[in-house]
């Protein structure tokens, strides 16, 4: 049987149900509508929702096919009038579970009961008051909890199923060698290792002393986190991912969150520095930019994740940018504000880009798949708790543990000495400029000097002539007269 593309929507009074089934068999559709539980059969299509509030069919219920579209249309009335169904949007979790299994098979999978984000009170307030901040410390006891070698994926949940793919389809997507047979404490060292090793201080220090004329675009930008309605691309996406429970411990779930956030920053890192338009580059820089996807991480405090988001999108894109970082950050604040279905969105794009990316569809199977059918059944009041704590998180460069500030410094009084050089080299060469002019000057002087004399004695010559010659006119005229 097929599950057909639906919809839903919602009055004050009824649920509305939109089913595109083209090719049913019309005159043999039956529906069923009990409590929360409302299915859908007409061959070749079968379609089963877990509903968040009790429905029934009523004297006003409603119900046609239109051959035009293909489509059926459902109006039924709600139990409890003016009820808001939350998140209708997000059909993924309103679908019975699925009992087939993924291709990456997780230890733990799926139970029999969907929440459909509708937690009970008690449980929401006990999110509200969860330290998101604190790190996570486990008794000796509970160390079981944590992850062993070569567990990975969502939630830590996968174990031992990478060594059957080529090494080389690996290296494409993982900084991590021999995933199967390295814990989380080495995970990490290595992770930190290589970042050190990898971290070009001329690369950093190029985008800080002389930032692309691009990177202010980047930083002004303000993308529209609020624009979140699905497409009907996305929804037909949530219908063929389907529907599954987790069984998460306290830490497991934390983790699951911190790794959201190192999931999304790769995601908003992107997008802001392509302007909302994935280039070819797009899946890499996403992998990359997150340690989850590039390390299979698991992280124990929000400040470690953010560390690291932070400390690897200044090893390795494009633009290697303090700032940038932080604006990014801020970006994925504000798509945890937007909500679950912004989230979902975002998910939806990394998870087709990776699909179009060989060989990240593994990343797929371990993480973003199930971080799409998790994240729709969120409860807001989790949800606001641990974005609110995102919010109140400080950030220094000292914690990135690279020297920024010992490196910007450096680089300022570098900048400041060559600065004082030139200025030193252009005052030498103006009093050079001045000492020629005056020795010029003083040679003119004497010049004209000696010239004078000169003239001075040729005059007297003259004049000696002259009186030479009166001289003998006047002896001539002498003679004559005698």
């Amino acid at each position: 049987m097929r599950t057909p593309s639906f919809k839903l929507d919602q009055t004050d009074d009824t649920l509305q149900i939109t089913i595109k089934a083209p090719f049913a068999n019309v005159a043999q559709t039956e529906i069923d509508v009990n409590e929360t539980e409302f299915i859908f059969s007409s061959w070749p299509y079968f379609l089963r929702l877990h509903l968040p509030g009790p429905i029934e069919e009523t004297d006003s219920s409603k119900g046609k096919y239109d051959f035009d579209t293909g489509s059926f249309y459902f109006e039924l009335s709600k139990k409890n009038r003016n009820e808001f169904f939350p998140h209708l949007d997000l059909i993924g979790s309103f679908l019975a579970p699925k009992t087939n299994k993924p291709l990456v098979k997780p230890k733990i999978e799926v139970l029999s009961s969907v929440s459909n984000g509708c937690d009970n009170d008690e449980s929401e307030n006990s999110d509200e008051e969860e330290d998101w901040l604190m790190e996570q410390t486990l008794p000796e006891e509970s160390e079981a909890l944590l992850p062993t070698i070569g567990e990975y994926g969502f939630a830590n949940q996968t174990k031992g199923v990478l060594h059957k793919f080529p090494s080389e389809e690996l290296a494409e997507i993982l900084d991590l060698l021999n995933p199967d047979e390295v814990s989380a404490g080495e995970k990490k060292e290595k992770q930190l290792l290589k970042e050190q090793d990898d971290f070009s201080e001329d690369h950093y220090l190029a985008d800080f002393m002389d930032p692309p004329e691009v990177l202010e675009t980047f930083l002004s930008a303000i993308p529209d986190w609020t624009h979140n309605e699905l497409s009907k691309e996305h929804l037909e996406l949530l219908k063929d991912l389907g529907n599954k429970e987790y069984l998460l411990s306290k830490q497991e779930e934390k983790s699951v969150f911190f790794s959201l956030v190192d999931i999304l920053f790769g995601f908003a890192y992107d997008h802001r520095t392509t302007n909302g338009t994935p280039s070819t580059e797009s899946a890499w820089t996403i992998n990359k930019l997150s340690a989850t996807l590039s390390w299979l991480r698991s992280f124990t405090s929000l400040k470690e994740v953010t560390v690291s988001c932070v400390r690897r999108s200044v090893c390795y894109p494009l633009y290697r940018n303090w700032d940038l970082s932080l604006v990014v950050l801020k970006d994925v604040i504000n798509i945890l504000t937007s909500g679950q279905t912004q989230i979902v969105k975002c998910l939806l794009t990394v998870y087709s880009l990776f699909l179009e990316s060989e060989p990240r569809y593994l990343l797929n199977q371990l993480y973003i798949k199930d971080y799409i059918i998790w994240v729709q059944k969120v409860p807001d009041a989790k949800l606001a708790s641990f974005r609110s704590s995102l919010e109140l998180l400080e950030l220094e460069k000292s914690d990135i543990g690279l020297e920024l500030k010992e490196l910007e410094y450096a680089a300022h009084l570098t900048q400041q000495a060559d600065e004082e050089a030139v200025v030193n080299n252009m005052v030498n060469l103006h009093l050079d400029h001045g000492e020629t002019s005056s020795s010029a000057y003083d040679s003119s002087s004497d010049s004209e000097s000696t010239s004078s004399s000169s003239n001075d004695f040729s005059s007297d010559s003259e004049s000696t002539e002259s009186d030479s010659s009166v001289d003998s006119d006047d002896y001539t005229s002498s003679e004559e007269v005698d």
